[in-house]
């Protein structure tokens, strides 16, 4: 177990990576956009449903990709990152766009209750907790911002990937595993030129079931990615299978 110190500075080291690559990231949003398109955003959607009329809490925001989305959807968008050059992008977009949306600096460790939402979205966030009891943490804050009935929406690192079958090269990201283990740190790289990544953490099945329901979630639903059918008819068949039937990352919705 990590000291409670160390977690704190591993965690800040973590997320300061997005600080740093802020503006290469949302280069690369267009990089892996047909993925991020035709899989990613599709499955989410399928998930979530209408959002019209919905408070949510976007958690890691980072750009504002999915919480402009949301608020273009209907919903009243307030939205989060540790990042604050982020948060400067995802700012710069609203003054352009001027959807409504809120951002806010927070390190999610640490998060309190912002308010009361149907729906919080937390995508890409639980792998950075360097520990399990960061990730409850987390996960207690992400609770204590849904209203009852309300729902969270989260995409995590796939814990039951296989490192054998794991090449994503052609979707234009590289992984980097070591033994998986809970807690080893792992490594993802997006081929722009030049390149760039960040690390996260790997955390079973079990303890980011038992971090939820710890924090008082319910009902948790693990859910298999699934192509638009835009994206199956654009490239040549079969070209998404083996993102399909090994996903980097999966969907977790659960209730209050």
């Amino acid at each position: 177990m990590r000291g409670d110190v160390l977690v704190s500075e591993i965690l800040e080291q973590t997320m300061a990576q997005y600080d740093e690559i802020a503006d290469l990231y949302d280069a690369g949003n267009d990089r892996i956009g047909p993925f991020r398109r035709h899989v990613e955003e599709h499955t989410f959607w399928n998930i979530a449903g209408s959002v019209d009329g919905l408070t949510v809490f976007d958690v890691a925001c980072g750009d504002g990709a999915y919480s402009r989305a949301l608020a273009e959807r209907g919903a009243k968008v307030v939205a989060m990152d540790q990042s604050a050059e982020m948060i400067r992008i995802a700012q710069q977009v609203e003054k352009e766009q001027e959807l409504g949306i809120e951002y806010l600096v927070q390190d999610a460790t640490e998060l309190a209750s912002v308010g009361q939402f149907d729906l919080v979205t937390a995508i890409y966030l639980l792998h950075y907790a360097p520990s399990e009891e960061a990730l409850e943490s987390m996960c207690r804050g992400l609770r204590a911002n849904v209203k009852d009935g309300g729902r969270l929406i989260t995409l995590a690192f796939n814990p039951e990937i296989d490192p054998a079958r794991a090449d994503m090269t052609k979707y234009g990201f590289r992984l980097k595993l070591p033994e998986l283990e809970d807690g080893a740190e792992c490594s993802i790289e997006v081929l722009l030129d030049p390149p760039f990544g960040f690390s996260f953490f790997y955390w079973s099945k079990d303890v980011h079931v038992r971090a939820l329901e710890n924090a008082g979630f319910k009902n948790v639903v693990w859910h298999n990615s699934i192509c638009s059918p835009e994206g199956l008819a654009e490239y040549p068949a079969g070209f998404w299978d083996g993102y399909l039937h090994n996903p980097h990352a999966v969907f977790i919705s659960c209730e209050v």
